[in-house]
């Protein structure tokens, strides 16, 4: 802490004085009148803010954690120049002194620290900053704020703040590499932190091997050349490897080729098989169960098909997490919907929606297949609405199934030319990206030609940002029988942002959804076989697995038929 204090000092003190000695405990007497005033002068301000910032680490270091965070607040909140090294370090001190008074919004305030290091990473690769900032931030990164990220993981060792702590660590060590100007090289093999690599492993058996996918930056010269997909690969003894996967254009090349994307698990090996498993394969010999964890574009391979042993997981922390369960014994079926549209679309992804005529004989035998064990609620024509659909929802039912059509607009120009995306007046959403992906229901067609000031709530597009508010705790599994319901925003560190991300949001376990188009006849009978072999007593991998296996027998060449459906967080 004291090394820290060293070298961040020359920052603290810039501009205020020559003199190393400082007067804190007038400063702090000053302080107090200050942080009372408004203080209209941007320079007085900063001067104010770095005030703030040694009296907090004062404070701090006397263990007088509650003033510590008031002191340090007031100096993040006002200050105009958060991505300085002052403003690093004050986060860090404020989260620390958090973690001791166990304030939960230490988390957010960490993921501050994320966004910071992006930015000044960015500006730095720019030129917006002296390069002897590098060596203040580099101090900080490697003797404080990794430690720290560790301290919030035991402090809160749930999923949200694991998830946080691991993806805040993945950008400190990305951080770390681009001002070093160094390729990644052995030591990203020790970037998973010790308490998460234990807090994992002890999740797995003998025979099992977790796989977590993620992105680095492929640095040559000072200049980024590309970025790679690397994996860690941790046993139930906590031993880790490291495997150099693939190159991420590879992957959106290979999706941007193909207008058909089930076409490329066709053949042995299949192309997703030679790009991307093959690098993989030799670490999983002769292991029974394989968790894997995609990232970015990645969560567009239905892993499943290139080995049987795969569970994906939206994140390798679901491990980590116990889900309650239902107390409703209720499965919600949600097909057979009438759209208002007269035009028939047989696949489920049209932009004029029209009834799908196999969706009714899907949740009929769904339906029939459930009811022994479950109470079945269905809503089926006009009253398939959001309404509807939101109180049931409420209801928390142990299974949800909809078949139905979607809407999964990620591309801004294509979204451009839809009324619908011009949401009311006063709407600012959480999560800009949820709003891209939705489910249609009852009066669909007429509320996508809607826009403006228009009821949210009851407009027909259930969106995915509506449905990361909503409570789905007790939902054991959720089916997405739709087009492209896997899909969404596909982001590096957050996975895909869409239909998906929004049921993990709202609570929900387990999810089937689709990563294409898929056809309305043929998915009404893979959905009935899916059921049919639960009720048989298969569990839900196995189930899925044979499924599979069943309509890859059924139509070997046709792959479209059983290659569109993933299962995630099947555990």
């Amino acid at each position: 802490m004291l090394t820290l204090a060293i070298v961040l000092f020359p920052f603290l003190c810039k501009g205020q004085t020559n003199d190393t000695a400082f007067d804190f405990e007038k400063a702090e007497q000053l302080l107090e009148t200050l942080m009372q005033q408004d203080i209209s002068d941007a320079d007085a301000q900063e001067q104010v803010c770095a005030i703030a910032c040694m009296v907090g680490f004062k404070q701090y270091v006397e263990h007088r954690y509650d003033a510590a965070i008031r002191t340090l607040d007031y100096s993040i909140r006002h200050s105009s120049r958060p991505s300085e090294p002052i403003q690093i370090l004050n986060r860090a001190l404020l989260i620390s002194s958090m973690c001791v008074t166990h304030d939960r919004n230490v988390l957010r305030r960490l993921q501050e620290i994320r966004s910071i290091l992006l930015e000044y990473q960015s500006d730095t690769m720019r030129g917006h900053f002296p390069v002897e900032y590098a060596d203040g931030m580099r101090e900080c990164m490697n003797g404080f704020l990794l430690p720290l990220t560790s301290q919030v993981a035991k402090t809160f060792c749930d999923e949200e703040a694991l998830s946080i702590c691991f993806n805040t660590m993945l950008s400190l060590k990305e951080f770390a590499f681009r001002q070093l100007g160094n390729r990644v090289g052995a030591d990203i093999k020790h970037s998973l932190n010790e308490d998460y690599r234990k807090l994992i492993s002890s999740k797995l058996h003998q025979g099992e091997v977790a796989i977590e996918l993620v992105p680095y930056m492929n640095i040559d010269g000072g200049k980024v050349r590309s970025t790679n997909y690397v994996a860690y690969i941790l046993d139930h003894n906590g031993h880790l490897q490291f495997a150099d996967v693939c190159v991420k254009g590879d992957i959106v090349a290979l999706y941007r080729d193909n207008d058909a994307p089930w076409q490329l698990y066709a053949g042995s090996p299949s192309r997703l098989s030679s790009l991307v498993w093959n690098k993989l394969s030799p670490f999983v010999e002769g292991k029974r169960r394989i968790y894997l964890s995609p990232c970015g574009v990645l969560n567009r391979v239905n892993f499943i098909l290139l080995d049987e042993r795969v569970r994906e997981l939206s994140n390798m922390c679901q491990l980590l997490k116990t889900y309650p369960e239902s107390s409703q014994h209720g499965a919600l079926l949600v097909g057979d919907v009438d759209y208002d549209q007269v035009l028939a679309s047989e696949m489920r992804g049209s932009r004029d929606w029209g009834k799908l005529s196999g969706t009714k004989r899907e949740i009929e035998s769904v339906a029939k297949s459930l009811k022994p064990r479950y109470n079945v609620t269905m809503l089926t024509n006009s009253k398939a609405t959001e309404s509807a659909v939101r109180q049931l929802f409420g209801r928390c039912p142990a299974i949800i199934h909809i078949a139905s059509h979607a809407i999964c607009y990620t591309d801004s120009l294509h979204r451009s030319q839809y009324n619908f995306f011009k949401f009311p007046y006063g709407y600012y959403p959480e999560k800009r990206e949820l709003t891209f992906t939705g489910l249609v229901l009852a009066g669909g067609n007429m509320g996508f030609k809607l826009s403006g000031n228009r009821d949210l709530s009851d407009d027909g597009i259930l969106l995915s940002e509506e449905i990361s508010k909503l409570s789905l705790g007790g939902t054991a599994l959720v089916v997405l029988s739709v087009c492209n319901s896997a899909n969404g925003i596909f982001d590096d560190i957050e996975g895909s942002l869409g239909l998906v991300k929004a049921f993990k949001l709202a609570g929900a376990k387990t999810i089937i959804a689709s990563l294409s188009r898929v056809d309305d006849d043929v998915t009404s009978e893979f959905m009935a076989e899916f059921y049919s072999r639960q009720s048989q007593g298969e569990d839900l991998h196995t189930a899925f697995v044979n499924t599979v296996r069943h309509f890859k027998a059924l139509y070997p060449d046709q792959p479209k038929y059983w290659a569109a459906f993933k299962m995630i967080d099947c555990f």
